[in-house]
């Protein structure tokens, strides 16, 4: 099979377990939003925040440098395995010993428990970074999509059963480590490579070059992941980060998805063809177009019909995250193309650029929030959403001068999907408020009409691009590196 034809599946089963998963996310975030507290929500992301920092401790880059090194051996895999389980027990100690002054930092007694119950989630995670960095290297996400759903099913009917059981706070706190337990039994029974008894310092030194630059890569874009839920929890109280998490779920996350589901892809693919930058820009203006075209409109749609789904999915005690969640519609439309730019350093091998492009993302994210916060939660989101729109352009700018990508050609890939999420815009807007209906009624038929209209725009101008993408098969380069089998 081409490199191309295994992009092209990659992609597919990605976005089918994408699909399913948000799906999942989306109806166990629904019904324990109408059944827990905005500060419950908010108590589980100020935890969420420190046990993100440690999984990427833990990680340190190392999935990643196995999938970059073009002759990652056993014994290399063998290596970072045992390292990654001894550092992730000191880490999960660390943490459970840490959770007090956590818990006193945010002012929240119930975090203490909270935090320390969720450690044993990354845990699992490190038992099997390098079966899923194996399984990512090979573009085999046929199985990663499997078992994902499954282990995202299970997950949620642990949350659901336990909400409805009066479990509170704890029913978000389930649904993760049963997610993260489910999905690394299933990840190592079901992947053909085991460690063996057998570590070398030179191995782990061979990919210590990448996994460095790319280990403060992941620390720094798990801080600025995490930092506006960190300084919203801290400043404006668990309510608040609350009605915030809860936004950026629903708004956020599925853009990011989409994003994520190609990036994921574009990362092992491009680094097999690095040397080749006629290609690798050719085939990530293609992905750059493919994710404005899937993301746009689901952008557009969460803007037009906020209001009616706060109301008929989560409850009127959310009505505060509705204009969080406009606000964060235009974020997310830079986010989920910028998104990729970071792919393309990491497969040239550039992982220091990516560590200064999150260095910066660090002070603007961090600056941003405390600047905004003396206007409380949307003052908060409002600054953070400006300073990104000035510092994402630049940021991709940058990274594009390394497979020589001009600025024009870039935005010109793009300017008919916004033309084209525009007319979706419009034309909801129109019927909705010239055309009276319930909420529930509005909530399908607004965004069916406006889907309809961008449906017809992308076959009249687009379908071409489509073709190419799926039917053509242009190289026959075939994945360098085989990882270990």
């Amino acid at each position: 099979m081409s490199l191309r034809q295994k992009t092209i599946s990659g992609v597919y089963w990605a976005g089918a377990a994408q699909l399913v998963q948000f799906t999942s996310q989306f109806i166990v975030t629904a019904m324990l939003a109408r059944l827990l507290r905005p500060s419950d929500f908010g108590i589980v992301a100020m935890a969420n925040v420190f046990i993100n920092l440690a999984a990427s401790l833990n990680d340190q880059g190392w999935g990643s440098a196995i999938i970059q090194h073009p002759e990652a051996s056993d014994e290399h895999c063998s290596s970072v395995f045992w390292l990654n389980v001894t550092f992730s027990l000191a880490c999960m100690g660390l943490l459970v010993v840490l959770s007090p002054v956590v818990s006193s930092f945010y002012g929240q007694p119930e975090l203490e428990t909270v935090l320390s119950v969720l450690t044993i989630s990354f845990g699992f995670d490190a038992f099997v970074i390098v079966q899923r960095a194996i399984n990512m290297k090979r573009l085999n996400y046929k199985l990663l999509a499997r078992i994902d759903i499954a282990a995202g099913t299970v997950g949620g009917i642990a949350g659901i059963v336990c909400a409805l059981c009066g479990f509170g706070i704890w029913s978000l706190v389930i649904q993760l480590v049963a997610y993260k337990c489910i999905a690394a039994i299933l990840l190592w029974s079901m992947t053909q490579w085991k460690p063996s008894f057998y570590f070398s310092a030179a191995k782990i030194k061979d990919l210590f070059s990448f996994s460095l630059y790319m280990s403060g890569n992941v620390i720094c874009n798990v801080v600025v992941s995490n930092i506006d839920f960190l300084l919203i929890g801290k400043l404006l109280g668990a309510e608040a980060l609350g009605f915030y998490t809860l936004a950026f779920k629903l708004m956020m996350m599925p853009v990011r998805n989409i994003s994520w589901i190609v990036s994921k892809v574009m990362f092992p693919a491009f680094s097999a063809i690095q040397t080749n930058i006629v290609k690798v820009r050719a085939g990530y203006l293609a992905m750059v177009r493919m994710v404005a075209l899937s993301a746009f409109p689901v952008v557009g749609c969460i803007f037009v019909v906020a209001p009616e789904f706060v109301n008929v999915v989560v409850g009127s005690q959310w009505q505060s995250s509705i204009i969080l969640i406009r606000i964060l519609c235009v974020l997310s439309l830079f986010k989920s193309i910028s998104i990729l730019a970071g792919n393309i350093a990491l497969s040239q091998g550039r992982a220091d650029v990516q560590l200064k492009i999150a260095i910066i993302n660090i002070i603007v994210v961090a600056g941003s929030i405390v600047a905004g916060v003396p206007w409380g939660i949307i003052g908060a989101v409002v600054s953070f959403t400006i300073a990104n729109l000035i510092w994402l352009p630049a940021m991709t700018a940058w990274v594009h001068r390394m497979i020589h990508l001009a600025s024009s050609d870039y935005f010109g890939s793009l300017y008919r999907q916004g033309i084209y999420m525009l007319g979706l815009v419009v034309t909801a807007s129109a019927v909705k408020a010239f055309i009276a209906m319930p909420d529930p009624v509005a909530l399908i038929v607004v965004p069916g009409i406006g889907c309809a209209v961008y449906g017809g725009l992308v076959y009249c101008f687009e379908w071409g691009f489509i073709q190419s993408l799926l039917k053509t098969r242009p190289d026959t380069d075939q994945l360098k590196g085989e990882s270990a089998s």
